[in-house]
């Protein structure tokens, strides 16, 4: 017979405790430490560059990395940002149309795909060596020329909505959102990178294009990109294939500050 534990009394933690108000500020890495990891940083004509030269790797990685996110969001259209990078890397290009475009990469084991955050978002490209030239020119088409195919964004935009409303039907998610707007109520991260319904369902193909556009500028782009490749050869690559990426206004900006109200309860 197995005995069981006794239940330990609850702990009371004063509500002051359970939140740091400072968070300590990271320490900057010097330019030499990252020389000797062999990482290589440059601009090439205002576009920021990382390439990590890993020789022998098989496979070769590609980030491209976005300034903006929520903190850049207007909340008459939270949302917006993602579905027009999730529209503009499936939709194939002017060259190269969606059917063509996602043979391709399927011909190569090849992938081109978006993500997004509260702070930034990007669009990533995967490959094997062998075919990562290839697949670099199917990611700079990407970020030139666009097709933004409509029953793509039909697809596609029906698909986040569905998933939105979705977000009641289970306790976790509901749970983790009402959490998220009462402990940053009146900031920019109490949204949700998707978007609500109120804000994506009035969303058209153009105010998708239009944002897209306003993303691709090179004071909001950084390159990355990680395998057995040859920094010089990236450098040559991102001059020639990216200069028609024009420059912009954009203007970084942080986040607000993080002031944590009283505890509440949000039913």
């Amino acid at each position: 017979v197995t005995a069981c534990a006794s239940t330990p009394d609850p702990v009371e933690i004063p509500a002051a405790d359970l939140v740091t108000v400072q968070i300590p500020e990271l320490s900057v890495v010097s330019a030499q430490a990252i020389a000797d990891s062999g990482v290589k940083q440059f601009e090439v004509d205002g576009l920021k560059v990382v390439v990590k030269s890993i020789p022998g790797r098989p496979v070769v990685a590609t980030r491209v990395y976005i300034a903006g996110g929520l903190t850049q969001a207007d909340p008459a259209t939270v949302g917006l940002e993602k579905l027009a990078l999730q529209v503009g890397t499936a939709s194939g290009t002017e060259t190269t149309p969606r059917a063509e475009f996602k043979a391709q990469l399927e011909s190569m084991g090849s992938s081109i795909g978006s993500s997004s955050n509260r702070d930034y978002s990007s669009i990533t490209a995967g490959s094997i060596r062998p075919y990562f030239e290839p697949t670099w020119a199917l990611l700079v088409q990407v970020l030139t020329e666009p097709g933004f195919d409509p029953k793509e964004f039909e697809l596609i935009k029906t698909r986040t909505v569905e998933s939105i409303r979705s977000r009641q039907d289970d306790p976790d998610s509901s749970i983790r959102r009402a959490a998220q707007e009462v402990f940053f109520e009146g900031h920019p991260y109490r949204f949700d990178t998707a978007g609500e319904l109120e804000t994506v369902e009035p969303l058209t193909r153009d105010q998708l294009v239009a944002c897209y556009k306003g993303l691709m500028t090179r004071e909001r782009l950084t390159i990355v990109v990680v395998g057995d490749v040859n920094p010089g050869e990236i450098e040559a690559s991102v001059k020639a294939d990216l200069a028609g990426i024009p420059r912009g206004e954009f203007k970084p900006q942080l986040p607000p500050e993080i002031l944590p109200g009283p505890a509440a309860v949000k039913v």
